[in-house]
C-alpha cells in the first residue's frame, strides 16, 4: 500500500515480483489496488495481470470495486484499464 500510496513504482515491482499481493488490505480496509485506481493508473495493467479475478472484487471495508471507485472519482484511465 504505501509503496503505491507514495509512488515507488520499483518498489511495487520488487514486491510483486516477491509475491505480494495487491489485494490484501491494510488496518483500515483499503488496498494497494484501489489505491492505484485513484493515485497511480499506470499500475492498473500491472496488477491486473498479476492477480485478474480480483479486480471486480469488493472491499470488505465498505463494500465498493474499484470500479465504483473509479467512476466516482472520475479516474478515466483507471476506468478504461479496468474494463479492457
Amino acid at each position: 500500500y504505501w509503496a503505491v500510496f507514495c509512488g515507488q513504482l520499483a518498489s511495487v515491482e520488487v514486491l510483486l515480483a516477491a509475491g505480494a499481493s495487491p489485494f490484501v488490505p491494510n488496518a483500515v480496509g483499503e488496498t494497494s489496488f484501489l489505491r492505484a485506481v485513484s493515485d497511480a493508473p499506470q499500475l492498473l495493467s500491472r496488477f491486473i495481470m498479476a492477480c485478474r479475478h480480483y479486480v471486480n472484487a469488493p472491499t470488505l471495508f465498505d463494500g465498493l470495486t474499484p470500479l465504483h471507485l473509479a467512476a466516482a472519482i472520475g479516474a478515466v484511465a483507471s476506468l478504461q484499464a479496468l474494463l479492457d
